[in-house]
C-alpha cells in the first residue's frame, strides 16, 4: 500500500501518486470514439476481438488475412486466443484482469510483463499491463483484456503507451520469490504497485527476512 511503500522505499509521494492516479478509473463508456484515424482502428481491433466471425462479416472488404496475421488499415494482429486458449477472451469477463492474468501468465511461461499509462480510443488514459515476448524475431504485445497480439512498435502508438516498468520473465519470478518470503511484504502490497515499482520493491524484499504469499 502507499504508505509501506514510501516510507521502505524510495518512491516519492510525487511519482507513486503520479502514477496511481491513472489505477482503477472507470471509463465513461457513453463518450465519443475520437476520430482520430489511430483511435479509430484501436476500436475495430476491440469489437473484432470480441466476435471475429461477425467482425469479418461486416468487414470483410477491409480486415485482411496476410499469412498467419489479420491485417486491417495496415495494422497486422492476432488473438490473444490463439496463445492462450481461454473462452473468457471472447466475452467482456476479460475486462479488469490486465495485473492478475499478466503475472500469472509470465510466471508460467517466457514472456516479459509491461506495466504503461495508456489511452483508450476515446483518449480515456489508465494504467494498465500487458505482456510481451518475441515472435518470429519480432518483439509483440500480447493483451489479455483486448483479446490481441500485436507487434510492440503498433500497439506503443495505438495506444499512446507510456511506458513504466518493463519487467523480464526471469526478473519477475525473483522478485515474486523475494516478497513471498517475506510476511509483512506480503500483507502490505497489492500486485499492481508490485508490478509498476518491480526494482524498489525488489531491493526491499533482499534486505528483509523469509515468509509467505503474494496479494494479488
Amino acid at each position: 500500500m502507499r504508505e509501506y511503500i514510501l516510507k521502505n522505499t524510495n518512491v516519492s509521494a510525487q511519482e507513486y501518486d503520479a502514477i496511481m492516479n491513472y489505477q482503477g478509473k472507470e471509463e465513461d463508456m457513453s463518450a465519443p470514439i475520437s476520430l482520430e484515424p489511430k483511435k479509430l482502428t484501436l476500436w475495430v481491433l476491440k469489437q473484432f476481438s470480441l466476435n471475429p466471425p461477425t467482425a469479418l462479416n461486416r468487414l470483410k472488404w477491409h480486415i485482411k488475412k496476410n499469412g498467419d496475421w489479420y491485417n486491417f488499415n495496415g495494422i497486422d494482429f492476432k488473438l490473444m486466443y490463439e496463445f492462450y486458449k481461454d473462452p473468457e477472451l471472447y466475452s467482456l469477463n476479460r475486462y479488469g484482469k490486465c495485473y492478475e492474468k499478466s503475472f500469472s501468465i509470465s510466471l508460467n511461461s517466457k514472456l516479459n510483463i509491461g506495466v504503461a499509462i495508456c489511452k483508450s480510443e476515446r483518449n480515456f488514459e489508465f494504467l494498465h499491463a500487458f505482456l510481451l515476448g518475441l515472435l518470429n524475431g519480432e518483439e509483440v504485445v500480447l493483451d489479455y483484456t483486448l483479446n490481441l497480439i500485436l507487434k510492440k512498435e503498433d500497439y506503443y502508438h495505438l495506444l499512446d503507451v507510456l511506458e513504466i516498468s518493463y519487467i523480464y520473465n526471469s526478473e519477475l519470478k525473483e522478485l515474486t520469490a523475494n516478497i513471498n518470503s517475506n510476511e509483512d511484504m506480503t500483507n502490505s502490497l497489492l500486485l499492481h504497485e508490485v508490478l509498476c515499482f518491480p526494482k524498489e520493491l525488489n531491493n526491499l524484499a533482499l534486505k528483509l527476512k523469509p515468509n509467505s504469499s503474494l496479494k494479488r
